[in-house]
């Protein structure tokens, strides 16, 4: 093609975002090479010219030298040949392009998460000079023997010994005094397949100045080249990569027209919406009612913090040990049918931003060697981590992933620990009473949040449920709609009521007391769960304050789940493990309503006999 209308239009593209006037200040005249950066928007370009947008993303390496001249001619004060500028161009905002051929020249994009650093920062060769050792001959310290090392080029093509003087032919020999040195790591992100899961990963190399946004658990959206890379007798590509961009979840501007009149709930009653919801959802042959309790847990486990707790006087707080804590909600379910269950927890999943399965996502190695639940457990930020059947897990496997749940994040290291706090829910599962690896199975219930078991009460009820002729219906509510109201409700901010609060702390007294000596002691974490089921509670209400409303749901929840597989129930909450065909009363307004008043008097009552310190006010 033509290059000269391209030249012209990229000038006047780049005097347009003043670019020119930019990367002329970074040049230093103390340095032979001239090594500066551009960042480009694409989406932009292409609306100021899509042939010109069509070459940066078509041909990446033309698209440079077209700056490379433009910026040689406006510099020509400064330097002395067009070999003396390595232009860096940093495009952003890549439309999506199909996966190019293996010596394309095209740029690719993808987004996703850090699953993994494989390497430290090593050091790369960025560009040298080579000098004839005539002295006498012009190649001696000409520019055009300076070698530079672009995206998907190799090692080997800048540094060797088989170099000819362009002008006499003798051998030349690197002034390694012009080398200038670089750093770059490989790494691995993790990519979402069809609907949320993260089903490969794509190797890549990252530099320089782009390893500083570069963390484990990031979501992140990267833009580069793929180049081949040969290890032994393998061959494999890998992403050379150009830009990298933290990204977040978009957040929708309206309400989905389909919830509207079920948001309607929260005006009648404040425990009714969140049943509703969870009524709603279907999952693929699972009749419609099933798993009702499940269900209400796994939204609230969806919600998301806004941003990392900070402040010390919050109940979520867990100290400066966990600086970038966002706090999750981790659940174990018992079940004797572990398909169900596991239909029912990959449906949820899919609700997230993002999800991952372990067992898919290769290890994730630290400096002292491979973690095994670093890549999955990191893979889905803002979203859900599955890993399955704990049961089948080896005792090395059950230790990582009890480290992580306890410290809320994934340590990497022995000698110099690296920490990264945990920013996605993890659920998982087990069969009921199967007997194997029972003393593993029953050390790791006290490193969850949630331990459910939504057969352990009248498990021939699930089973004729489950197994009945009812037909299986389609969600009232499609999964893209409940997405979105699970995404606006997550950008929330609360602050905790002080009758919220009290009524937390006051019930976990008196269930110590209570509990104290009887084998089934209240877990340490108690408190911690208990407000951020309330906090999600009171978010999926769009409401800024939890109440003490949003506390009894949470007790309601979560002394069902202790009795669930403890057999022991502190205040006797209401069941509703499942609701059976013609039983659906059970989650209206005026139902809910007295079961709920009546299991908050219940609580009141509790904390009363049993910590002398509770104080009741006039309002409850």
């Amino acid at each position: 093609m033509d290059d000269e209308p391209f030249h012209c239009l990229l000038y006047s593209w780049l005097l347009q975002c003043d670019s020119i006037g930019k990367l002329r200040n970074q040049i230093n005249t103390t340095k032979t090479l001239q090594r500066l950066i551009l960042d480009i928007d694409t989406i932009p370009l292409l609306e100021f010219n899509s042939l010109l947008g069509n070459c940066l993303i078509g041909n990446y390496p033309l698209f440079c030298s077209m700056v490379q001249d433009i910026l040689f001619e406006e510099f020509d004060d400064l330097v002395t040949s067009k070999n003396e500028l390595h232009v860096v161009v940093r495009p952003s905002s890549v439309v999506h392009v199909p996966d190019p051929a293996p010596d394309s020249n095209s740029l690719v994009n993808f987004w996703g998460s850090v699953v993994s650093i494989t390497t430290p920062p090593q050091p790369y060769t960025q560009s040298t000079k080579y000098r004839c050792p005539i002295e006498t001959c012009k190649g001696n310290n000409d520019p055009a023997h300076i070698r530079i090392q672009t995206a998907s080029s190799r090692e080997s093509d800048v540094i060797s010994t088989n170099l000819r003087c362009l002008f006499c032919g003798e051998g030349l020999f690197e002034d390694v005094t012009s080398r200038v040195i670089g750093e770059r790591v490989e790494a691995s992100i993790g990519v979402k397949g069809e609907g949320y899961f993260v089903t490969q990963t794509i190797k890549m190399i990252v530099r320089d100045e782009l390893i500083q946004n570069l963390f484990l658990g990031d979501s992140v959206a990267v833009v580069g080249l793929y180049s081949t890379k040969h290890s032994g007798e393998s061959v494999y590509r890998i992403l050379d990569v150009l830009s990298v961009t933290p990204i977040t979840v978009p957040v929708p501007c309206l309400l989905p027209g389909s919830l509207r009149d079920i948001c309607e709930a929260r005006n009648r009653s404040p425990w009714q919406l969140l049943s509703l919801l969870a009524y709603c959802i279907t999952p693929a042959d699972t009749p419609q009612g099933a798993f009702h309790t499940l269900k209400q847990l796994l939204l609230l486990a969806l919600i998301r913090t806004p941003a990392p707790i900070t402040s010390p006087t919050s109940p979520l707080f867990l100290g400066t040990a966990h600086p970038r804590h966002t706090p999750t909600l981790n659940i174990l379910v018992q079940a004797r049918d572990t398909r169900a269950v596991a239909r029912v927890l990959d449906h949820l999943a899919s609700l997230a931003p993002l999800a991952s399965r372990a067992g898919v996502l290769p290890l994730s190695g630290g400096r002292d060697g491979p973690t095994l639940f670093c890549g999955p457990l990191l893979s889905a930020p803002a979203g859900v981590a599955l890993v399955g059947d704990v049961e089948s897990f080896s005792k090395a496997d059950t230790e990582s992933l009890s480290s992580a749940l306890q410290n809320k994040a994934v340590i990497i290291g022995k000698r110099k620990h690296e920490i990264f706090p945990l920013k996605s829910s993890i659920w998982g599962y087990h069969r009921e009473g199967s007997g194997r690896r029972k003393n593993k199975a029953t050390m790791s219930y006290l490193s969850w949040d949630i331990v459910y078991n939504p057969v352990a009460e009248m498990p021939g009820e699930e089973d004729a449920l489950l197994n009945s002729d009812q037909e299986v219906v389609e969600s009232l509510v499609p999964e893209c709609d409940l997405a979105s109201y699970l995404t606006i409700a997550s950008t929330i901010n609360v602050q905790f009521d002080e009758a919220c609060t009290r009524l937390i702390e006051g019930f976990c007294v008196a269930a110590k007391s209570v509990r104290y000596g009887s084998g089934c002691e209240l877990p340490v974490n108690a408190s911690y769960t208990l407000h951020l089921l309330a906090g999600n509670h009171a978010r999926i209400n769009f409401r800024e304050t939890v109440l003490d409303v949003d506390a009894v749901a949470a007790l309601k929840l979560y002394d069902e789940c202790l009795s669930s597989h403890q057999q022991y129930s502190t205040v006797d909450s209401p069941k509703t493990t499942h609701i059976k065909p013609g039983e659906e009363e059970v989650i209206t307004s005026d139902t809910i309503d007295s079961d709920m008043e009546e299991f908050y008097s219940r609580v009141v009552n509790f904390c009363t006999t049993y910590n002398p310190g509770f104080i009741v006010n006039n309002e409850q």
